[in-house]
């Protein structure tokens, strides 16, 4: 008890843990382990060593050589050792799941420390029944070890799931608890009808004509004996502790993120139990964005090619994007038959809507309008790659420019929409700059709905029902 509330009183150390202490990312493995996974992975692998070391001593029969002095008997210091490591152990992993149940609510410290005291009083006002009970079982030992070994295994998958561990682009997801608590619960009730049963067959037995040393009278009122009284109260106990445990179970929250991005912004809500680690990831990728496609920022890819006489390269190790978003848009470009062209940029900058100072044409002249068309040449440009690597595209005249604001949005809630589900994260709505992609359902267990902004009177919500991608623009009176 005392170790649990000084766990809860250190909350924002163990809060603090949960940044990376290492990490590594190959092709196909990648991992950032941070203090609070590997406490769980140590814990998980200590409790298999020991439950399996117990299963083993048990079957070998290493009990009966140490009584008899031929085996090695654990100290009183080894045992109190063990005893504490596997109760930091399980500490640590409650006041985790404490911690993320009482998220947000008013005196949350207490209403743990409370909850704390509790289950300890109760754990300590039936130690001694249930400790008499296992220990006249066999059986229920070695189902208790079993269990350590599935809870050993949860504490190992928790860890990696904390430390976002991918294993072949998949990364490991959380395990729900109340699947474990239903797998123990049924097989507890599983073993105490076999003990019923068992006893049913040894009272049947000892009453056959051949072996009974009773009378037929006394036998039979032997049998009427209730010799599970104590069994139902125990295993009524047990499921109850589970019931509770597993109803106490709390369901991954939602959050919202938001920021700047691409001279607009982002709006994000999703299923996540680390959402400050998620928004610096999402900050990260549309940063990088930026960086590549932004026609605002000097020192962007696409300005370098913009501003470039004839030709500019880049490395596409620090620019993965513009490669695939430039390879989409000539894919758009030939489907549409042109009706999709990066390369109108100088002419939305003429009628003063594009990324230089924005002001409104008073005049159009035809012959400026036509020179500007004459660098429509999208379906001429391509990337070529020379002898170091370079990533290089060409282009026919200084004045070609290209934008790719209508596309790059799209791609960015392509990219962020596969790291949630790379995270394990199934249920999010995007939105960037008007683009948004939905999976899932919402925090009321719901389909996501989309309102549009009054863009007349018959505005109509709608209900998203698969993961979908759509474009929206702003349709307002100053707009027409």
């Amino acid at each position: 008890m005392v170790l649990r509330i000084v766990l809860l009183l250190g909350i924002s150390v163990l809060i603090a843990m949960k940044e990376p202490w290492i990490e590594f990312d190959y092709t196909y493995l990648s991992a950032g382990f941070s203090g609070q996974s590997l406490i769980l992975i140590a814990g998980g692998l200590f409790l298999l060593y020991k439950s399996v070391s117990e299963i083993h001593h048990k079957l070998e029969g290493e009990e009966h050589n140490v009584s008899n002095g031929r085996g090695k008997k654990m100290t009183f210091s080894s045992a109190i050792v063990q005893i504490t490591v596997i109760n930091i152990v399980f500490s640590f992993d409650s006041i985790l799941t404490a911690v993320g149940m009482t998220n947000g609510l008013a005196g949350a410290l207490i209403i743990m420390i409370i909850a704390v005291v509790i289950s300890v009083l109760i754990m300590m006002v039936f130690a001694v029944p249930v400790g008499r009970f296992v220990n006249e079982h066999p059986t229920i030992q070695m189902l208790g070890l079993a269990f350590l070994i599935l809870i050993g295994f949860m504490l190992i998958i928790e860890g990696g799931h904390l430390a976002h561990l991918s294993i072949m682009e998949s990364e490991i997801g959380a395990v729900p608890k109340g699947y474990l608590y239903f797998a123990i619960a049924f097989s507890l009730l599983v073993e105490f009808l076999n003990m019923k049963l068992r006893k049913k067959q040894s009272n049947q037995w000892n009453c056959t004509p051949m072996r009974r040393k009773l009378k037929k009278e006394d036998c039979w009122k032997k049998k009427k004996i209730k010799p599970m009284l104590n069994y139902k109260n125990l295993f009524l106990f047990w499921l109850i502790m589970i019931i509770i445990s597993s109803c106490s179970e709390t369901e991954t929250p939602y959050y919202k993120i938001s920021g700047p991005t691409m001279g607009t912004t982002y709006h994000i809500t999703l299923q996540t139990n680390d959402p400050e680690t998620m928004q610096k990831s999402v900050d990260s990728i549309l940063a990088d964005f930026n960086l590549s496609m932004s026609s605002y920022i000097d020192t962007s890819t696409l300005s370098y090619f913009n501003a470039a006489d004839s030709f500019y390269c880049f490395d596409p190790a620090t620019d993965p994007y513009f490669e695939p978003i430039f390879k989409k848009s000539k894919e758009v470009f030939e489907k549409t038959g042109g009706a999709f062209n990066p390369s109108i940029a100088p002419l939305v900058n003429y009628y003063g809507f594009g990324y230089k100072e924005k002001k409104k044409l008073k005049e159009m002249d035809t012959l400026v309008i036509r020179d500007l068309l004459k660098l429509l040449v999208f379906d001429t440009l391509s990337l070529k790659t020379d002898s170091t690597g370079k990533i290089c595209i060409s282009k026919p005249n200084k004045d070609v420019k290209l934008d790719f604001n209508s596309i790059s949005p799209g791609y960015a809630v392509d990219v962020l929409g596969a790291l949630f589900e790379k995270k394990g994260i199934r249920n999010y709505m995007i939105e960037v700059g008007g683009e948004i992609m939905a999976s899932g359902v919402n925090d009321q267990k719901k389909e996501w709905v989309i309102g549009i902004n009054k863009p007349s009177e018959k505005a109509k919500e709608t209900e998203i029902e698969l993961p979908i991608i759509f474009t929206t623009n702003k349709i307002n009176d100053n707009d027409k």
